[in-house]
């Protein structure tokens, strides 16, 4: 199964905007692959999810953060959905 047959239908825990329609969704990782070391991320521009990869969390400053889009996304900017 590949991560876009596992993700596309799952509730997303947090979003990062880049623009008002463009942006970053982050999944937990499946109870089969839980770790703390990495996210689930995708790219979507509100109705179309693409480019599902996962993401390794590194640290600067003891900032986390993930590479996506050529681009430094730190976690704690993440827009987290309530759950």
């Amino acid at each position: 199964m590949t991560l876009t047959d596992r993700y596309l239908n799952e509730k997303p825990i947090g979003i990062y905007s880049f623009h008002a329609f463009f942006g970053v969704l982050f999944f937990e990782p499946a109870e089969t692959q839980h770790s703390d070391n990495y996210y689930i991320c995708c790219l979507t521009n509100g109705t179309d999810r693409w480019n599902f990869r996962r993401h390794n969390i590194r640290y600067y400053h003891d900032r986390p953060f993930i590479y996506k889009a050529n681009s430094r996304i730190y976690l704690d900017e993440v827009m987290r959905y309530n759950i």
